[in-house]
């Protein structure tokens, strides 16, 4: 089997150079440094990762492997077929094994690794399914809910607003900032 792209060739299959320190702790710290400082990634994506391959790494764990050496196909297999039998969305199955991916690319590029055992993988078929749009009924409703003749209702309607009009996600409206308001 050829290595997977980001894969250095010139170690037997599988095989990690001497002399590095092995771990899945370590090499998921590093990882999560990597995306941090590297790719800056947000927070909250840094979580979904940190979570993502955590998991991966304790069904690993559960299943005496403590070294990417060796790993396969089949192991990042058994842990979405474990993902689904849970009951997981294909959509959640396919961020995880995104995240899994992007591990192994990073031990490849950054500990020589040799193959990435989640490169050949694919994703778990999704259908389509779009969100559900409040109709405006509902939205003058929502609009209606704080109390202004408060300063927290009169916050509330205002980040309601601002949330309806950029189509802002919660995370995204929790983290706004004065800072971040252009009041031109």
């Amino acid at each position: 089997m050829p290595s997977s792209p980001g894969c250095s060739p010139g170690r037997p299959e599988g095989t990690m150079p001497q002399g590095l320190p092995r771990g899945w702790d370590r090499y998921l710290d590093d990882f999560l440094a990597h995306l941090s400082i590297e790719r800056d990634l947000s927070p909250n994506t840094l979580d979904a990762y940190s979570r993502d391959v955590l998991g991966f790494l304790e069904f690993l764990r559960g299943a005496g492997k403590e070294e990417p050496a060796g790993l396969g196909p089949g192991d990042v297999l058994s842990y979405l077929a474990r993902l689904e039998r849970m009951g997981l969305s294909p959509a959640s199955v396919s961020r995880k094994l995104s995240a899994i991916r992007s591990f192994f690319s990073f031990l490849c590029d950054e500990y020589g690794l040799e193959k990435n055992p989640a490169a050949a993988v694919s994703n778990p078929k999704r259908g389509l399914s779009l969100p559900r749009a409040l109709s405006i009924e509902e939205v003058a409703h929502l609009l209606e809910q704080p109390d202004v003749s408060r300063p927290s209702g009169l916050r509330d309607r205002g980040l309601l607003e601002i949330m309806y009009a950029c189509g802002l996600r919660a995370s995204e409206a929790v983290g706004l900032q004065m800072d971040h308001l252009d009041a031109r």
